[in-house]
């Protein structure tokens, strides 16, 4: 096991075609094999390798779409992606909340599975009064035509038969394609408007600047890649080595 922290280590791939590493971090390129090692470099001498496999996956059966850089418009369809927790919004009811679908990403783009909710975006103008812009207004239903929905309190979200004010929603630009959900129906918690959130599932929520009130839209079909290239960390003290001694 890696005991001390006083000499450092040198990491290589004996094949960076296939992988290269950087300070324990493999970067998948292509298929194949190669030996990820370290070594110490105090002048002990110690060296540890494991072989690193990159298969390829068939992608061309999953269904993938891409992050919006934009917000949505009508007639898009999206799924809502916590990226934080990494969960999709699902149908599935669990309790007051709708559960989340731990979410897969392929080279940046998000696999749809069973369950996961497919939304169907259409989009209103509402007058804010006098000396105000219009508030682009959004509303969400399901493959069965149900509206995600939350309670007039809040704390709560469902997908509804029908639409009420509380299948409004607007958006909150956070930068870089992240946006903050606000319903536009839901009664005051605390002085804050209700937004979606994330906190061991899908509801809403008093909003507050955290990341549990910030998601990413994914839409958009994906042309599928023809290799997976992901990275993944390996952890230094999987290769028993004994170092600083």
């Amino acid at each position: 096991m890696l005991r001390s922290c006083r000499a450092t280590l040198a990491w290589s791939s004996s094949n960076e075609e296939v992988a290269t590493v950087d300070n324990g971090v493999i970067t998948t390129l292509t298929v194949g094999t190669t030996t990820i090692t370290a070594a110490t470099t105090d002048g002990s001498e110690l060296t540890a390798s494991c072989d690193v496999t990159v298969k390829d996956i068939d992608l061309s059966t999953k269904t993938l779409y891409e992050k919006l850089d934009e917000a949505p418009e009508a007639g898009d369809l999206i799924v809502i992606y916590h990226p934080t927790s990494k969960n999709v919004l699902s149908t599935i009811a669990n309790g007051t909340k709708l559960a989340g679908i731990e979410g897969t990403l392929y080279d940046e783009k998000l696999e749809i599975l069973e369950d996961m909710a497919v939304l169907n975006v259409t989009t209103s103008e509402e007058d804010q009064g006098e000396g105000e812009d219009p508030l682009t207004v959004y509303t969400f239903t399901n493959v069965e035509g149900k509206y995600l929905t939350t309670g007039e309190e809040g704390n709560s979200l469902t997908f509804a038969d029908e639409a009420t004010d509380c299948s409004k929603w607007a958006l909150e630009d956070k930068g870089n394609g992240v946006w903050t959900l606000m319903n536009v129906g839901a009664a005051y918690n605390g002085n804050h408007n209700q937004a979606l959130e994330y906190y061991n599932g899908f509801t809403t929520y008093g909003v507050k600047d955290t990341d549990a009130f910030k998601f990413d839209f994914y839409g958009v079909q994906a042309e599928t890649p023809d290799i997976l290239v992901e990275s993944l960390t390996l952890d230094k003290e999987t290769l028993e080595l004994e170092v600083g001694k």
